[in-house]
């Protein structure tokens, strides 16, 4: 049987060509107390789809399109923000929902607290 070296952090990285901020990663490895590094596939299966259910729905708030622009004096320097549709959104949301039903958590919401945006503050 072949051991996979997928880490934990690795596999969190759930948009194809796309890299979340490890700020989003790190939020998912604190909230399941688990350390950055961990091979993917040494965790429970239900913590790891919990954990790649709470990626799937900080993948929906964190692409909006457009971009943003950083000028030091007279350089500046272009970045575009990743692109989603509301169909690739929705498809994220239903990702999630299906990760935690599989698992019978049906009640997780992080909407009944103050919502923290720090991890998508640049």
């Amino acid at each position: 049987m072949a051991t996979s070296t997928l880490t934990i952090d690795e596999y969190l990285q759930v948009i194809p060509n796309q890299t979340l901020p490890t700020r989003i990663v790190q939020r998912a490895l604190g909230y399941y107390d688990v350390s950055t590094g961990v091979l993917a596939f040494s965790i429970t299966e239900e913590t790891r789809d919990l954990m790649e259910a709470m990626m799937w729905d900080a993948a929906t708030a964190y692409v909006s399109g457009g971009g943003s622009t950083l000028k030091i004096d007279n350089r500046s320097m272009s970045e575009s923000s990743i692109q989603a549709t509301d169909g690739d959104k929705a498809l994220w949301k239903a990702n999630a929902a299906r990760l935690r039903a599989k698992w019978g958590v049906t009640d997780f919401t992080e909407t009944n607290c103050i919502y923290d945006a720090t991890p998508y503050w640049q």
